[in-house]
């Protein structure tokens, strides 16, 4: 538990020295390094108890079958944004989420991934639906 704590904390350079490897991926040409969570485990887990998430980071959550998922921010200090994506990696929805919020966002449609960025990355970047998630994440089910 304590690795966990400490994983929580440190810069985006030490994440691969807790356990947490980073994953290139791009939407609309703008590049990520990210934490792929495939698994129900790692999902249930997300970014929480993160106090910040440093910019170009993020986690992809990959989904082994499209479904709605709904997003909420209970356990996770650090503000976020969700975009939602579907099985060809296309963006069709953003969500702004709130820090401690119970308050549950859901995609509007089936979603083969969902990408979690530090709040407003999508919008400084101009990214709007109909942007492509692209990256080694193509084909990753959960384990």
């Amino acid at each position: 538990m304590k690795q966990g704590l400490l994983c929580a904390v440190v810069a985006v350079s030490a994440l691969a020295a807790c356990g947490q490897s980073l994953t290139p991926v791009t939407v609309d040409g703008h590049s990520l390094r990210v934490e792929v969570a495939a698994s129900e485990r790692e999902q249930r887990k997300g970014l929480m108890e993160r106090t910040e998430v440093p910019d170009g980071t993020g986690m992809v959550f990959v989904f082994e079958r499209a479904f709605k998922p709904c997003m909420w921010m209970k356990d996770t200090p650090a503000p976020l944004s969700v975009g939602f994506f579907d099985k060809e990696g296309a963006l069709f929805q953003i969500e702004d989420l709130q820090p401690h919020s119970e308050v549950m966002s859901c995609a509007r449609a089936p979603t083969s991934y969902a990408l979690e960025v530090r709040q407003g990355w999508f919008d400084q970047r101009g990214i709007k639906p109909g942007a492509r998630l692209k990256g080694a994440i193509a084909g990753l089910h959960a384990r």
